[in-house]
């Protein structure tokens, strides 16, 4: 078992911004280019058959939709706590009493991605992240609580 982290292990807010800056970007870069990928395969059937340019299209978005919604958690998961973005900030993910990271925690902690389908969700998680990191003692977003877990410098 490692060791609790303590307030100090837990100040690394600008760290956070900045990796979830490169994340969003990779993630959306990433999950553009195979969603376009297929979206072209899908025109390029249109005038030859309707089924395979529809179904070439919806693998396309279900691509696209997973590699967006899942990026982080899969990647906290099989990265020990890091993604893209947490390695280039030289920060991760770990559960409160130090251990590393499970799957569950790493979905857990991830649900407000989910949100993102609904119009204006990202203009109001983003501050109340901020809010929620500020005024809690082991700089905790709401669902870094409910997954019982903590950024921490590497």
């Amino acid at each position: 078992m490692a060791e609790a982290p303590e307030r100090k292990d837990t100040d690394v807010v600008l760290e956070r911004i900045l990796a979830q800056i490169v994340d969003n970007f990779v993630a959306g870069f990433i999950s553009t280019i195979i969603g376009a990928i297929f979206f072209g395969i899908g025109l390029a059937f249109q005038g030859t058959s309707e089924i395979l340019s529809s179904i070439s299209v919806l693998i396309g978005v279900l691509i696209f939709l997973a590699i967006f919604f899942g990026y982080e958690p899969f990647l906290e998961y099989r990265w020990k706590g890091q993604t893209v973005g947490k390695r280039a900030a030289g920060i991760k993910v770990v559960k409160e009493n130090g251990d590393e990271i499970q799957i569950k925690g790493a979905l857990l902690r991830n649900i407000p991605v989910i949100g993102f389908i609904f119009p204006y969700f990202g203009f109001f998680s983003y501050p109340t992240a901020l809010i929620a990191i500020g005024t809690s003692n082991k700089r905790q977003r709401i669902f870094d609580k409910v997954a019982g877990t903590v950024v921490i410098e590497e």
